[in-house]
């Protein structure tokens, strides 16, 4: 997290912002040279000749901005907090006296320019001091209106950060419950084939070691290509058929064009899974198990189907892997989404997973990749 909400752009954005204002006291200053233009101040009653009125302008419009950078400081460094207002209104009035002050002591340093005065620094300080104070006053109130925006902005991104945090911390924990889910299933198995076949148990071990080792490098990944996501897929299901042999047949159907979509990673393991457990394990013959994925304009189509009894409970109640896949695709997804879990035409059941189609890479990329390496 960036608690100074800096992100790229904002030295572009600080650039931005002074120039604005750089370019309204540049109007002000030639606002104040027409001012000065318009009245004789120099001995014997002559007009001022358009340089003097530019020097004029600039001396003046510099006195202002002056005293606005002592009220953007103010501002800056003392907030304003129910409980301290009268600590507010000290700093107010000091800070005030010290802008007249600081723009007297500017008028004071350029007497060629302001022409020469028989007033004191206090008379020329105190000169139009209501006008003064007033515009004072609406600095200050620019600048906590300035560093008020700037805080608001920066704790809607802090907030948006920790949402982000937060988000990604929920989608970790449902991911991590998938793989002891799958993992103690996995060791059953096992277990199970070790008084009945010693070296299935011992591919089968080995099968899991390759899953793990590939799981735990792709640990904090919660979106990969389906083409790896195919690959983990394909570890799952060697374990699957060194368990099931022949009771268990596998159809994949990836579109070529497909594969390079980004799809939430071990989207496909928890549906083969649920499948194999309720309609292929529980019985004799065993069955077959359909992965068929697909793009559809700007839409990713997954279907996972089996050929067993079909649903026999509710939908929205079957297993942990299934509930965890329906939040994570609600969290990666929000209103984009389609999943649902349905009795197949032929029989059996089917569940199917539509999301956007978000290729790693664009066509033109690709192209140029290509390009790049011939």
């Amino acid at each position: 997290m960036n608690p100074t909400g800096n992100q790229p752009g904002t030295w572009s954005r600080g650039w931005y912002g002074w120039g604005i204002l750089v370019g309204m006291w540049a109007v002000f200053g030639i606002l104040f040279s027409i001012q000065a233009s318009a009245r004789p101040l120099r001995p014997g009653g002559r007009p001022i000749t358009g340089t003097e009125a530019l020097a004029i302008g600039f001396v003046d419009m510099t006195g202002w901005v002056l005293m606005a950078l002592v009220a953007f400081a103010v501002a800056r460094r003392v907030p304003i907090q129910r409980g301290r207002m009268i600590r507010f209104i000290l700093v107010y009035l000091a800070s005030m006296f010290a802008a007249f002050a600081l723009r007297t002591w500017w008028q004071f340093l350029a007497p060629s320019v302001t022409g020469p005065t028989r007033l004191t620094f206090w008379q020329v300080m105190m000169l139009g001091a209501a006008l003064k104070a007033l515009i004072y006053s609406l600095l200050l109130g620019v600048g906590y209106a300035l560093v008020y925006a700037r805080q608001l902005h920066e704790r809607e991104l802090r907030e948006a950060q920790l949402e982000t945090e937060l988000l990604s911390a929920h989608l970790n924990v449902l991911k991590m419950q998938l793989q002891p889910h799958f993992l103690f299933n996995t060791l059953n198995s096992i277990s199970s084939l070790m008084y009945a076949d010693v070296g299935a148990a011992d591919r089968m071990v080995a099968r899991l070691a390759d899953f793990l080792r590939q799981t735990l490098r792709t640990i904090d990944t919660q979106e990969v290509t389906l083409q790896e996501e195919m690959n983990f897929l394909t570890l799952y299901l060697d374990i699957e058929r060194t368990r099931l042999r022949d009771r268990l047949e596998v159809c994949l159907d990836v579109d070529e064009g497909a594969r390079v979509a980004l799809v939430p990673h071990l989207i496909l393991q928890p549906l083969v899974e649920n499948a194999i457990r309720h309609a292929i394990a529980p019985r004799v013959e065993g069955g077959s198990v359909t992965v068929l994925a697909k793009r559809q304009g700007d839409r990713l189509q997954l279907v996972v189907r089996d050929d067993g009894p079909g649903l026999r409970t509710d939908p929205s109640t079957t297993g942990l892997g299934l509930q965890n896949t329906r939040q994570r695709l609600q969290h990666l997804y929000p209103g984009t989404h389609r999943f649902s879990i349905r009795d197949g035409t032929d029989g059996g059941a089917e569940v199917e997973v539509e999301i956007p189609y978000k290729p790693l890479w664009t066509e033109n990329e690709s192209a140029a990749a290509n390009g790049g390496l011939t």
